[in-house]
């Protein structure tokens, strides 16, 4: 069965022969996405008269669910066997038990964690509490444990949700 990239092609077809003779395209079954309506906008440049049904465009792909960036350093440092401290150990050179926010960056990509530029701003403004520009350990120890407890919270309320309620009469 035809789908949405035979359309695509039968479309590219077209213009690439400019006498093409076609009236009417007949694709009633088939689901189209956007690239082929792009390419049937320019089709129908190039051939004013023709005709085309098709069976609905496709819904739009849902975005992939975002994880948040703490789930991701807390993936790690469960994957790896570490402790908080030794995590953030890792981070502070100088042993101060702070860390600046360049050598927070720093540390997040020496360790391999793949975060975006936006997530690790996320976890900088959430692990920096008191917002002095540095995360000290007590932060990021807070801070994990906060996102911790929240997540917890939210499997609770959604176990609470999907339990049965018992019937009363």
């Amino acid at each position: 069965p035809m789908q949405t990239a035979g359309c695509y092609g039968i479309c590219a077809a077209i213009l690439r022969n400019p006498n093409c003779a076609l009236k009417e395209l007949d694709f009633k079954d088939i689901l189209v996405n956007k690239d082929f309506d792009d390419i049937f906008k320019q089709v129908q440049e190039q051939v004013p008269d023709i005709k085309m049904r098709h069976g609905g465009m496709e819904p739009p792909k849902k975005p992939r669910a975002r994880i948040h960036p703490m789930v991701k350093l807390t993936n790690y440092i469960e994957k790896n066997n570490l402790r908080l401290v030794d995590f953030f150990n890792k981070f502070d050179k100088d042993g101060s038990m702070s860390v600046t926010y360049e050598e927070f960056q720093q540390g997040i990509e020496d360790t391999g964690i793949k975060l975006t530029q936006e997530e690790v701003q996320i976890l900088l403004s959430e692990l920096d509490s008191d917002g002095d520009g540095e995360i000290n350990f007590s932060e990021m120890v807070s801070g994990h444990t906060g996102f911790q407890e929240s997540q917890q919270e939210n499997i609770n309320v959604i176990l609470t949700a999907t339990q049965p309620r018992p019937v009363t009469t």
